[in-house]
């Protein structure tokens, strides 16, 4: 492994993290909103037994997809740390258009501006496929070093190129996360440098 004992220990601080509360509380914010706009006030128990129904169907859902990728975490500290990212982000019910001139007018005009949860749900898929395009290239590159120092035929141009194609993804998926939460992130590891140098 390419990491010291004590980087591969702080790797996996990540599973401290609880993630399936907020995402819980997301969803049942959201159900809730989505109700009040169709009529839906949750007091008969018609209601109440269907959003039980609901709400364990999510839970069951949410409890498999996270042990699946729980059990993929355990094995790779890259995963690990941008989902442990990915799983704390919270949204909120608006968003910005980065688009300009004509195409933004033709989406005001025809209503065809995405819904909140369309740009979510974006959001969260572009993330993944960086991600998995990292992950990806970067067990290339493994696998090729592997293969090469037990043929002795070292060909690096080969395992530069995984390595380049998993920084151009891993630079588009940071580009993701606001300067802000880049400087209070560094600055919470400085300060907790500085306090372990201190003792």
């Amino acid at each position: 492994s390419f990491l010291t004992p004590e980087e591969k220990r702080l790797s996996t601080r990540y599973l401290e993290i609880d993630t399936s509360s907020a995402w819980q509380s997301a969803r049942l914010r959201e159900r809730e909103a989505r109700g009040a706009e169709i009529g839906v006030d949750y007091t008969t128990p018609y209601d109440r037994f269907n959003t039980a129904i609901q709400q364990w169907g999510d839970k069951t859902q949410f409890r498999i997809l996270r042990s699946r990728q729980r059990n993929l975490e355990q094995s790779n500290s890259i995963r690990a740390a941008l989902n442990a990212y990915t799983n704390n982000l919270v949204f909120g019910d608006i968003y910005q258009l980065n688009v300009k001139g004509d195409t933004k007018k033709n989406l005001v005009r025809n209503n065809a501006l995405p819904d909140v949860n369309s740009v979510v749900v974006s959001d969260l898929d572009l993330r993944d496929l960086y991600r998995n395009q990292i992950l990806e290239n970067v067990d290339n590159a493994k696998a090729e070093l592997q293969y090469q120092r037990k043929t002795g035929d070292m060909d690096i141009a080969e395992i530069l190129e995984y390595l380049l194609v998993a920084q151009v993804a891993c630079n588009d998926w940071f580009a993701f996360i606001p300067k802000e939460d880049v400087d209070a992130a560094s600055e919470a590891v400085m300060s907790e440098n500085a306090g372990k140098a201190a003792t």
